[in-house]
Parts: structure tokens; sequence; C-alpha cells
């Protein structure tokens, strides 16, 4: 029952979220709702992310079955893959649900569909490359708490990072101006455009994230 409560917890809290930052404002135009609608699902979902993914091996080890994938016939790399995709389709798959809110601003406004459609993407692309550090730290860690936590932080650096580039010179300025996950990356879908470097971003983080929890699963598999 875990995940129907999560994912009513998901729609509940974003619905409320909706009411309250986004048509909660006053007049504003219907792109700046909509706008705030994402910024509010991107919260919600990216936190949603790391409570789906802290489970995928972590669990697997509190509950004494990491034998069981170590002795599989399948390899590691399959079994990553699976954990990854069952975490983000679950999570496509809940964003979906919440299409009836952005429908809501067309009640007494007007609204792209493509501004929708680009928003979800984004929502989507961020959502699942979190979820693969996700898989990555549940890798690493044996407890669903300290994979938790080591998600949640690493994921708020990639969110700071374009804080962190002030702070450092050249060439690091850029290299973490560009990390910053949600700034330099999101805030482009947030407004309705759809660019390829913020995609290719989002894949890298995954490509990996993975890459890194397929190695650590190898290694297990070899003590």
């Amino acid at each position: 029952y875990t995940g129907w409560v999560l994912i009513a917890a998901i729609l509940f809290l974003t619905g409320v979220f909706f009411q309250v930052f986004a048509l909660g404002q006053g007049a504003q135009y219907s792109h700046e709702v909509l706008a705030a609608y994402f910024e509010v699902a991107g919260y919600i979902f990216n936190t949603a992310a790391v409570l789906v993914t802290m489970r995928s091996f972590a669990e697997e080890r509190q509950l004494g079955t990491e034998q069981l994938l170590a002795s599989s016939p399948v390899g590691s790399h399959e079994i990553v893959l699976g954990k990854y995709l069952a975490a983000s389709l679950f999570l496509v798959g809940t964003s979906l649900l919440t299409l009836y809110l952005p429908a809501l601003i067309f009640v007494n406004g007007k609204v792209s569909p493509g501004h929708i459609a680009v928003g979800y993407v984004g929502l989507a692309a961020m959502s699942t490359s979190i979820a693969s550090v996700g898989v990555l730290m549940s890798s690493l860690f044996r407890t669903q708490v300290a994979a938790a936590i080591t998600t949640g932080i690493t994921v708020g650096v990639f969110v700071i990072a374009w804080m962190l580039s002030d702070l450092v010179a050249p060439p690091f300025t850029d290299v973490l101006a560009y990390a910053a996950l949600w700034d330099k990356h999101y805030t482009s879908f947030i407004e309705g455009t759809l660019r390829s470097r913020d995609l290719v971003f989002y894949a890298s983080l995954t490509g990996v994230s993975l890459f890194g929890a397929t190695r650590v699963l190898e290694g297990r598999r070899w003590q």
C-alpha cells in the first residue's frame, strides 16, 4: 500500500500548493499561474523521487534478499535499469494524474498546450534524473534513511551549484554553473522553452548515476 499512499500524498500536496502558491496569489497572467504550478510540482516530485528510490537496493539488504540479486542470472545493468525504470514510470505516471490542475487555468484564462507539454517534459526529465541519483545512493548504503539523506544532499548540491559557482575560480565556475540542476536547466521548461542542452544534461546525469550503480552492484557480486 506504500505506493498508493505516496500517490495520494503527491496528488494532495500538489493540489493544495497549486491553490496556495499559484491560484491564490491574486490577479496574474495565465502563463504566470502555469509557471508557478510547474515550480510547485518540481519541488514535490523531486522529493518524491528521493522517497521512491531510497528503497531500491537498501531494502534488499535490510530484508536479506540481496543474495538473490547477486546470484541472479540477470546482468547487473539490467537489475539497475529495472529499478530505475520502475521508479521513473511511477513518477511519470503520477505526474500525468495532475494534468487536471493546469487544465483548470482554462476556466478563466488561456495557456498554450505546448507550454503545458514542455513543462511536463521538464518535470519528467528532472525527477527521473534525480531518481537515478537515488538508485545510485541506495546501492551504496545499507539503510533507506542513509540513502534518502545522501540523495537529498547530493541533489541539494546540484540545485545550489549556481550559487557555489561564485565561490570558485575558472574553469570550475562554468562547470558548477552548468551543473545547476534547477536554476540552469529546469527554469526553461517552466517558461515553456524546450532546449536540447537541458535534456542532454538530465540524460547525462542519469547515465553517470546508473553506470555508477551498476559498478557498485557488480563489485558486490564479487565479494
